[in-house]
């Protein structure tokens, strides 16, 4: 049992500062719209990092540094998450190289090193994506038929503990043509269990589309080795209470945590479903995968459904990530960090 506390302190400490000097909390770049591909460009020609403005020399709570292919998040001047909206390997925008504010790794590292690192599947669990096996029959999971393309970056906001942008993307089959139009809006704030992203994505076309039935779809988290059921310290846990791949998998829940211990500290990931959602199950696997899959369950009667968004409509998902780290197991309420993160969004 781990017995040394975390030292969040000192974070909680900060934050309170900062929010008694809100008169400096000001964004440096907000745009309502989003950029085109060619402002996307110059935005990240010169590696541009957006931060608060103070009038002390403490690093900024958080800070983004758009690159020219994605972005970085920091807190308190130390990486915590990359956003790669394109790579030559991964044919779907995802994050990776997610770290706990004090930076221990809770995804599995991208690419993984061999003799540290499980490498089945490299390139399909780069770390937390959106990805789906069965889109107008395209699979956009595997990178091997459809890809998505970047269509530029929008809604740029930093204010001291809050940071947060949208992107836009194209889903193409194998000859170019749409099929949807993805936007999404990523948001950072950190928090007493660590920090949270908040997740909302909408696709929408002129024709109608539709998502099939597998387990490969939905927003999907590949975690560090350390932290797997089967060869680490892993657990998962569901909110209906089930644990592990045997007592969740293809079961509807409103959270699942993925954590283990490490260096005697408790950390971990948990995937939240928001309001407004399907019925969300997921595709757990022991062995540090876990799919948070908004369709139904991928058994033999459900693979003829279709999910179908008609002409004019759209689906819209909203998830919350929180990447947490305590001293001891018992420290993290997952219950609590959810109701935390619905109260949050009914604001």
């Amino acid at each position: 049992m781990c017995s040394h506390p975390l030292q969040v302190a000192d974070l909680v400490a900060y934050l309170k500062h900062e929010g008694s000097h809100g008169s400096h909390q000001e964004s440096l770049i907000s745009s309502r719209s989003v950029l085109s591909g060619d402002a996307t460009a110059n935005l990240a020609s010169n590696d541009q990092v957006i931060r608060t403005s103070t009038e002390n020399t403490r690093p900024a709570a958080l800070e983004l540094n758009f690159l020219s292919d994605g972005v970085d998040v920091h807190l308190k001047g130390q990486t915590i998450a990359r956003f790669y909206h394109q790579h030559p390997e991964v044919h779907r925008p995802f994050w990776a190289h997610i770290k706990t504010p004090s930076g221990r790794q809770v995804t599995r590292r991208y690419p993984p090193v061999e003799g540290l690192d499980s490498m089945d599947h490299p390139h399909m669990h780069p770390g937390l994506s959106l990805g789906y096996a069965v889109l107008n029959d395209i699979n956009f999971w595997h990178n091997r038929e459809g890809s998505v393309a970047h269509k530029g970056y929008g809604d740029v906001y930093v204010n001291g503990d809050k940071a947060g942008f949208s992107v836009r993307q194209s889903y193409l089959d194998a000859e170019g043509a749409e099929i949807c139009e993805e936007v999404t809006h990523y948001s950072f704030q950190p928090n007493v269990d660590g920090y949270l992203l908040k997740w909302d994505t909408r696709y929408a076309s002129e024709d109608e589309f539709y998502f099939g039935v597998k387990e490969e779809m939905g927003l999907a988290l590949r975690v560090a080795t350390p932290l797997v059921v089967k060869s680490g310290s892993g657990r998962i846990l569901a909110s209906h209470g089930g644990i592990n791949e045997s007592g969740t998998w293809g079961k509807i829940a409103d959270w699942w945590d993925y954590a283990g211990v490490v260096d005697r500290h408790f950390i971990g990931v948990q995937l939240m479903s928001g309001p407004g959602n399907p019925d969300i199950w997921s595709h757990s696997r022991d062995y540090g995968v876990l799919v948070a899959n908004p369709f139904p369950v991928d058994i033999k009667p459900n693979r003829d459904h279709q999910t179908i968004i008609k002409q004019g409509s759209s689906l819209r998902l909203r998830f919350g990530i929180q990447i947490h780290e305590h001293g001891q197991i018992e420290d993290f309420q997952p219950e609590r960090a959810y109701q935390r993160y619905l109260n949050a969004m009914l604001r």
